[in-house]
């Protein structure tokens, strides 16, 4: 049997933020749903050859009828090369799906497993169609029985058109739960599902097809930081679409463990357009630090994008004075007020020596701390947003 032919999907790399799982659909086959739910090209020539909607007992053709059914009906194919085409698809009806990430949930079982059954031409193949751009293969099984006595359909993870030696296998007549992502975009979405296989006793069947999505509140495709020419932090960010955005907090931080607020700034709402944000952090801190965004929707869920590192080379003037230097029992150092609430003593490669506590303090713009326990040397001095070096000679 001619096997389909495989076509590769680009994808675009975008920041998730926080999701939530939705059903979209959810096809257990209880009912006839052709041509209201799905349209299939359905036949049965007797027990030889069938591809239709099916249910055990009475005058069931399959070796091995399935057990764990959804309910009392599902799918079931045996050699359909007498389909036209030589082989049965099912096509659900499309769907809306705009705004969402998807997966697909189906139960799988085989009737004559582990009987080498199944050759390599023989397949079953689950593509999608997004806004009419044509079908993409995104979970494919084939026969195995050119390196395996099994001869079960085995997964074709890699999607290079035929199976992977090893890989996971429709072996059994219970039915079995698997999970494959949709790698699609869109807003119009069809799934169909295609059985091909020749002739002795190939028997597949299918149940309770279930469309899952993340509903994406945020798709953020850009989130950068940049250095201004008077030491300011430029941060700049784009969303490709927003659900049930309510604003972004945008927080920083010196070591990427505790983190500060510097700005909220309100989101769209709901858009399916781009949207391009940008905000100025005017009193960076000096050296490197670290940056991320909130985002909070309507009912008060949040997530967090991506932290983004940056090092701020320009200082900025903060009229800080240390004296005196070189420095041998004590240190004082006057600042204006709110630049001292963060102190650190550190070495020349930015590891931490010492912690300045609110107890060194003797006013918020002069602090005095006692030095004869630190080694003579060059330190770094970093307060809320400026650094100076420091020499201790004891």
């Amino acid at each position: 049997m001619k096997k389909s032919f495989l076509l590769s999907v680009a994808m675009i790399l975008v920041i998730q933020l926080v999701y939530t799982q939705t059903n979209l659909l959810t096809e257990d086959f209880e009912t006839d749903g052709e041509g209201s739910r799905y349209t299939s090209n359905n036949f049965d020539t007797g027990c030889n050859d069938f591809f239709e909607r099916y249910t055990n007992g009475g005058g069931n053709c399959l070796s091995n009828e399935p057990t764990n059914v959804s309910g009392t009906y599902y799918w079931a194919g045996e050699d359909v090369d007498q389909a036209s085409g030589g082989t049965g698809i099912v096509t659900i009806n499309a769907l809306n799906v705009t705004g969402y990430t998807l997966e697909m949930d189906v139960m799988l079982a085989c009737g004559r497993c582990n009987d080498g059954r199944f050759e390599p031409d023989d397949e079953l193949l689950f593509q999608y169609n997004i806004d009419g751009g044509g079908w993409v293969t995104f979970a494919a099984f084939y026969g195995n029985n050119d390196v395996s006595l099994n001869g079960n359909l085995t997964e074709d993870a890699d999607l290079d058109g035929s199976h992977d030696v090893g890989g996971a296998e429709i072996s059994s007549s219970d039915f079995t739960d698997w999970n494959f992502s949709i790698p699609a975009t869109g807003n119009s979405l069809e799934i169909r599902f295609i059985m091909g296989q020749s002739t002795g006793t190939e028997e597949v069947m299918l149940d309770n097809i279930r469309i899952n999505s993340t509903v994406l509140p945020v798709e953020l495709t850009q989130f950068s930081l940049s250095e201004t020419e008077n030491g300011a932090v430029s941060i700049m960010w784009q969303t490709a679409s927003e659900k049930n955005n309510d604003y972004f907090t945008i927080e920083r931080s010196m070591d990427a463990l505790s983190w500060e607020v510097i700005a909220q700034v309100d989101g769209t709402g709901d858009s399916f357009e781009t949207t391009n944000y940008k905000i100025m952090d005017a009193r960076p801190y000096f050296g490197v630090s670290y940056y991320r965004l909130k985002q909070t929707d309507f009912n008060g869920e949040f997530s967090y994008s991506n932290v983004e590192t940056i090092q701020v080379t320009q200082t900025q003037d903060k009229n800080i004075s240390i004296y005196p230097t070189p420095s041998v029992h004590e240190l004082n150092i006057q600042a204006d007020a709110g630049e001292l609430n963060e102190l650190v003593l550190t070495d020349l490669r930015g590891q931490n020596i010492y912690t300045f506590t609110k107890a060194d303090h003797l006013s918020d713009t002069h602090i005095k701390i006692n030095i004869e326990h630190i080694p003579s040397g060059l330190y770094l001095l970093k307060t809320k947003s400026s650094i100076k070096k420091v020499l201790i000679n004891h």
